[in-house]
């Protein structure tokens, strides 16, 4: 377990037009279960059987043929001028890039920043009933890919560099309406983001995906709806990405991944009383550098906390972010220095904007601003239960 600071210092951080200050100190855990919690009543714990789940009409299935149509998913870009990039500092570690969505109907506005730079541009698919579902790495080369899906059951997928549209296909796989992409997750470890989807009944199928093509498909298992995807993460530290569930009273349980087969599920324990279910998980990622996820709490009045995490196990840091005004949208391998950094956005005098927060050893590091965001669009976000 990797060594944790000990804290003794104030940070201060200036931004346009207020200063900011972020203070480190003790407070009291988020949401911690007493050790040996399980994950809820035994009809409402997760039952990870993978293919028990019958497949009626409209299961997202592949087709015989599997093949993807490189036709009609080319859409239209310009430039965004409508953005007003504000001032970037430029970090330490050399940078892999971070490409961020805002959504409006059926545009989206793609930004890409990287050590200063900025190109933005916004983007609409040709036809209608196509809006953005997904930000998913679906190559493993940086950037993240754009997951379209239409209204008629149709997905499509963007490989992306920078701001720009390299390739691209509409799947030879559809699926109807009644399921909706949850997540993205790296499930068999080849450095690629395969899809997460979720039934209204519960199911949860994954789609492993090769570029802008489904290589694999199945049902992983079924969940109470009750039970909510809000972490994905390698928890691990087998390369492989877990899902991190929580039922709405507050419990939380890791399904442990490799490929389909969920290996085990455990309850998540931590080292304090005093369960809180006001507590919101905001962000899972490997802040500390251990080759493990951790996880990002924010509670009802706003307080920030983290978890440094071992398995399903919590500790408390005792570190706290005082003051933020910030919500936390996503997080992000952006430095190649090991860390997760998150992707945040802000409200400063009426204004919002974006940031890139850089971390290390589960503490802020260096903050930027990258732009402005303009009234009526909004950051993508997933479209979980």
């Amino acid at each position: 377990m990797s060594r944790i600071r000990t804290i003794a210092s104030v940070l201060i951080l200036f931004l346009p037009a207020i200063a900011l200050v972020t203070a480190f100190q003790n407070c009291a855990q988020p949401v911690p279960l007493d050790s040996g919690t399980s994950l809820g009543s035994s009809n409402a714990r997760p039952t990870p059987k993978p293919g028990d789940v019958p497949g009626p009409s409209g299961d997202p299935l592949p087709p015989s043929n599997g093949n993807p149509s490189s036709s009609g998913w080319e859409g239209t870009c310009t430039a965004d001028n409508t953005k007003e990039p504000m001032s970037w500092g430029v970090g330490t570690d050399s940078g892999y890039g971070v490409l961020t969505a805002f959504v409006k109907g059926e545009s989206v506005a793609l930004w890409f920043h990287l050590q200063g730079l900025l190109s933005a541009r916004v983007c609409k698919m040709n036809g209608t009933g196509w809006t953005v579902k997904g930000m998913a790495d679906v190559d493993g080369v940086f950037p993240k890919d754009v997951i379209w899906r239409n209204a008629d059951g149709r997905v499509a997928i963007w490989r992306m560099q920078g701001s720009n549209r390299v390739s691209g296909a509409i799947l030879a796989n559809t699926i109807s309406s009644d399921w909706r992409l949850e997540g993205v997750a790296d499930l068999d470890g080849d450095n690629r983001e395969d899809l997460i989807w979720r039934h209204n009944d519960g199911r949860i199928h994954a789609w492993i995906m090769n570029g802008a093509q489904v290589s694999a498909a199945s049902d992983i298992g079924n969940l109470a709806t009750n039970w909510r995807l809000r972490g994905v993460g390698d928890f691990d530290g087998d390369g492989k990405d877990d899902l991190l569930y929580r039922e709405v009273a507050g419990a939380m349980g890791i399904w442990f991944m490799n490929g389909f087969a969920v290996k085990s599920y455990q309850a998540v324990t931590a080292t304090a009383p005093n369960a809180n279910p006001t507590h919101g998980i905001k962000a899972a990622g490997d802040f500390d550098g251990d080759g493990k996820a951790d996880l990002f709490f924010q509670n009802a009045d706003g307080q920030f906390f983290l978890w440094k995490m071992n398995g399903a196990v919590g500790f408390q840091p005792n570190i706290t972010f005082a003051n933020w005004i910030y919500t936390v949208n996503s997080t992000q391998l952006i430095t190649v220095d090991g860390y997760t950094d998150m992707i945040l956005t802000g409200t400063v005098s009426g204004t919002t904007y974006l940031y890139v927060q850089t971390m290390r050893n589960l503490m802020p590091e260096v903050r930027y601003t990258t732009g402005e965001i303009q009234p009526g669009w909004t950051i993508f976000t997933f479209d979980r239960l």
